[in-house]
């Protein structure tokens, strides 16, 4: 079976906002914001058997992109009905940066879930666009899914390396709520 997870809108707004709040002064760019949460929910996956906010992931021409948080980011209008926001609590800056208006509702995030997103930011939040890219390209699950094409669905089997949580997310994954 296919390892599937409803997306929490809410909890990925959070998980946004608390990477956009790592800069507060300069903001943070959506290419090392859309890759630090790949990376923790990948870091999740493999050390809590679940994801930070079970997003969506494709492969595109620049790596992993999880699609709601890029639809919040690019402002979507179903996205702020879905969130039922009349105005998203962060601003876009020039050259794709965005800075965060409030702080994250911590309520909404575990403990594991801060510890995830940290080292997705560790992982990708100082490295330039073509660092980003290279260490996103490499990994092997944007590999098979961009073998299969662009804007392929990236399979969250292909992030998980524990065989026992493979196996039980198979059976499980669309009972998880985030």
């Amino acid at each position: 079976m296919k390892i599937t997870f409803i997306p929490n809108l809410h909890k990925i707004l959070e998980s946004l906002l608390w990477l956009m709040n790592q800069n507060k002064e300069k903001g943070v760019n959506m290419y090392n914001i859309l890759k630090s949460l790949f990376h923790a929910d990948c870091y999740h996956l493999n050390n809590y058997a679940r994801p930070v906010t079970g997003d969506t992931y494709r492969a595109m021409d620049y790596g992993t992109v999880p699609q709601n948080a890029y639809d919040i980011l690019k402002l979507e209008e179903l996205m702020m009905c879905e969130l039922e926001l009349d105005e998203m609590p962060f601003r876009k800056e020039k050259g794709h940066l965005y800075v965060a208006k409030r702080e994250c509702n911590m309520e909404l995030l575990s403990q594991s879930d801060i510890e995830a997103l940290k080292e997705g930011y560790l992982e990708y939040g100082a490295l330039n666009f073509e660092e980003v890219k290279r260490k996103n390209h490499e990994h092997i699950a944007y590999r098979k899914a961009r073998a299969l094409g662009n804007n392929t669905e990236v399979l969250y089997e292909n992030l998980i390396d524990d065989p026992d949580i493979l196996n039980d997310l198979k059976e499980n994954s669309r009972d998880i709520k985030f």
